[in-house]
């Protein structure tokens, strides 16, 4: 009996140390797995950092060459804009004189045609008839101051009824002709002071003449700015000024006398006297 019984703790505590042995057998495996794994744990840490290290790199390399890239592009960027500005520039000016061609050429076409419908449309008044010249003392003058009395008409060749018409007439001398239509004292010229003076019912010859019409004989005496102006001027220079609606217009007329071969004496003055007069000059504007 107590040999079972010591067989039988025998056999128990050969249990417990084979237990014991794989206690420690599992913790030594364990250990070895524990130890094992820091060494595995850096080379995927060494592996990671490489990996790591390498996508900085990358990244460093790919920001160090971004900037660059955009400064490139931010280049190009500023030079297509300042082209595509100057060309904007340049289609809005070549626009611009186009249009300011184009709003000329209209302006001056709408201006000829204006003219041309104005020329179509307007009163032209031409003198026509001086005759009858007559030189004689003014009553009353001392000295004996010689003047001229002449009939002329007016004749309106236009397609419109002339206005308001006054005429001026001076004895003249001499030229060029430009100088004859001046006045003798302010060397104004004769239309200017037609039209200035106006308001002057004395040149008012007439009040109105339709178109295709002539006036009747209109008597007229230039002013003597001498005794002796009918013998010391050899020409008579005159401006017709009239209107239409809206416009102002100017008939200028310098005359040539033509004098008597056989000289005669009035008021002791001694002259060859005017029998007619010879156009020299007209113009209309």
């Amino acid at each position: 009996m107590p040999t079972i019984l010591q067989r039988l703790v025998d056999f128990c505590r050969g249990v417990r140390d084979d237990l014991g042995g794989l206690r420690n057998a599992i913790q030594d495996h364990a250990e070895a797995i524990r130890d094992s794994n820091p060494a595995e744990q850096t080379d995927q840490d060494r592996q990671t950092s490489v990996f790591t290290t390498t996508k900085l790199d990358s990244e460093s390399s790919i920001e160090t060459r971004k900037p660059k890239d955009e400064k490139e592009a931010d280049s190009d960027y500023q030079f297509w804009s300042l082209v595509v500005q100057w060309c904007t520039v340049g289609v809005v000016a070549l626009y611009t004189t186009v249009a300011a061609f184009q709003w000329c050429a209209i302006r001056e076409a709408n201006k000829i045609a204006r003219d041309s419908f104005e020329v179509q449309t307007r009163p032209w008044i031409a003198v026509e008839d001086l005759s009858e010249p007559v030189i004689s003392v003014l009553p009353g003058s001392s000295p004996p101051t010689l003047v001229l009395d002449f009939n002329y008409i007016l004749h309106n060749l236009g397609k419109s009824p002339g206005l308001h018409i006054y005429g001026y007439f001076q004895f003249a001398k001499g030229r060029p002709e430009d100088a004859l239509f001046k006045m003798p004292k302010t060397n104004e010229d004769v239309c200017d002071f037609v039209e200035r003076t106006s308001v002057d019912s004395k040149w008012k010859i007439y009040p109105s003449i339709f178109p295709e019409s002539k006036s009747d004989k209109i008597p007229y005496r230039p002013p003597s700015e001498t005794p002796d102006a009918p013998i010391a001027n050899n020409a008579l220079a005159g401006c017709i000024v009239y209107q239409s609606p809206g416009h102002i217009h100017r008939t200028r007329v310098l005359y040539w006398f033509v004098r008597e071969e056989q000289a005669v004496t009035i008021g002791g003055l001694k002259f060859f006297p005017i029998k007619g007069f010879t156009l020299e000059h007209v113009e209309a504007d």
